[in-house]
């Protein structure tokens, strides 16, 4: 199925067309997500979401693409100059784009809850008598996963496909360890499985590489401390409110060699760059997070991966691509959660 979506909507590209990878993704993977949560016919009975456009014209779309396109607005709008200087216009609602926000929130709410009561999911009032679960909480938990998978491998594909024009011999490898590994002509007969890409291990590197310099969250959601506790020497009082660095687990010069290039290799348990540097010692299980870990870590991880691999695997295979040489030039561009970078990939060989 994902091979499927992502077959038909790039059917639409023409040559040295520019795309916005990561809205093409994102809109992409809310529909996947959407089809895992509700069914494969989710998008012929679930009809059109009411979405209040930039004109505040209402637009009759699917709710993959109202969730999509309000998701960009909110990211858009938290950066106007007007949400830094006054930050209450915005949690407040005050003004416009702030109320369309709000009435496309309320609309992309009222339709889901809606399709779930037709479909017997829902019911009015509580959802399950043992749980006592609100309508309001089970069509959050619903948009909640849905906005955590999109999130995650829009800005995932992004980080991948700018990663690999920036170090061509490694596209050039991958390319041809996909058709080493048949996964190419998989993707050419649609006979593609999950077990294919689970034995490409050079897939599995680069993706992790990928991961590892563009977390998608550079923290952790927060964690509050029940009592006073001592991390690496120092003293943390009691509720104290903490939260993990990514980021700084990732760039650990003391677990990674060279932290600031980009090397696959160093998660190839038959390569130098598997060890810590200067030692015989394996890296630290904590080293690599990207998904958190623990009981707090990313539910979604497996389904984002599967989906990171099949997308990645047939852009590649199938495209070629180049990217704005000014984004090269830039040493703080990344792919993160409101990084505020975007990516326009052109579109050179079909």
């Amino acid at each position: 199925m994902m091979l499927q979506k992502i077959e038909h909507e790039s059917s639409k590209w023409e040559l040295n067309e520019s795309v916005d990878i990561i809205r093409f993704i994102n809109c992409l993977a809310i529909k996947m997500t959407c089809i895992a949560l509700f069914g494969n016919d989710f998008m012929k009975e679930s009809g059109k979401c009411p979405y209040a456009n930039e004109e505040n014209n209402i637009d009759n779309i699917s709710l993959p693409e109202a969730i999509s396109n309000t998701s960009c607005d909110l990211e858009q709008n938290y950066e106007y100059p007007i949400s830094k200087l006054l930050p209450g216009i915005n949690e407040k609602n005050l003004g416009h784009p702030y109320k369309r926000d709000k009435k496309n929130i309320k609309e992309i709410q009222k339709f889901l809850s809606n399709y779930l009561k037709s479909k017997g999911t829902l019911k009015d009032g509580s959802h399950h008598k043992f749980t006592q679960i609100t309508e309001d909480q089970a069509v959050g938990d619903y948009l909640n996963v849905i906005d955590a998978t999109n999130s995650t491998l829009d800005i995932g594909i992004a980080s991948c496909l700018f990663r690999l024009k920036q170090n061509p011999h490694v596209q050039e490898r991958l390319v041809e360890e996909l058709k080493t590994c048949g996964i190419t002509s998989a993707i050419n007969d649609k006979s593609l499985t999950t077990a294919m890409l689970s034995e490409c291990d050079y897939l599995t590197y680069v993706i992790k590489e990928v991961l590892r310099m563009d977390p998608p969250s550079v923290y952790s959601s927060p964690y509050m401390t029940y009592e006073e506790v001592e991390i690496c020497g120092i003293k943390i009082p009691s509720k104290t409110k903490m939260a993990i660095n990514f980021a700084g687990c990732h760039y650990n010069s003391d677990q990674w060699h060279e932290p600031t290039k980009f090397i696959p290799e160093r998660f190839d348990p038959t390569s130098e760059y598997f060890l810590k540097p200067g030692t015989d010692d394996v890296r630290d299980p904590l080293a690599f997070i990207p998904f958190s870990t623990g009981k707090r870590s990313c539910p979604g991880m497996p389904f984002a991966l599967t989906e990171i691999k099949v997308y990645l695997s047939f852009l590649i295979s199938k495209f070629d691509y180049s990217i704005k040489p000014e984004m090269f030039s830039n040493p703080n561009v990344r792919f993160e959660q409101d990084s505020g970078f975007e990516l326009d990939i052109k579109i050179t060989k079909k």
